[in-house]
């Protein structure tokens, strides 16, 4: 099994029956220790923790844990697609200005 940075690792707990998930952050060099951090609740972010390598490959290998190719949040991937509600209606009064602005100018023509 090969870990990479970047990989989103479930862990499942079947007493709560709650998936954790989780992002590698970083692997040791010698591949002895990754760098995790849970990633399930954005406003609530937890601090990175170090893990055994072989503990981890472990656990994925004896269905404790998978990987999961499937980004749960889906700004980090594309984070344009999903604009700010401020920017939304930021951008709104000022397209009003705009045509305050383009028909006060028209007028003043006439």
């Amino acid at each position: 099994m090969q870990i990479f940075e970047n990989m989103i690792i479930a862990f499942d707990h079947p007493s709560t029956e709650k998936v954790k998930f989780e992002r590698v952050l970083w692997i040791s060099s010698d591949q002895s220790e990754v760098v995790l951090m849970n990633i399930d609740d954005k406003n609530n972010l937890q601090f990175p923790y170090f893990r055994l390598y072989d503990e981890l490959v472990q656990q994925i290998e004896g269905g404790q844990a998978r990987t999961f190719s499937i980004e749960p949040d889906l700004r980090l991937l594309s984070p344009n697609k999903y604009p700010n509600p401020m920017h939304i209606q930021s951008h709104r009064k000022m397209k009003r200005v705009r045509l305050f602005r383009l028909k006060c100018c028209f007028q003043k023509r006439r």
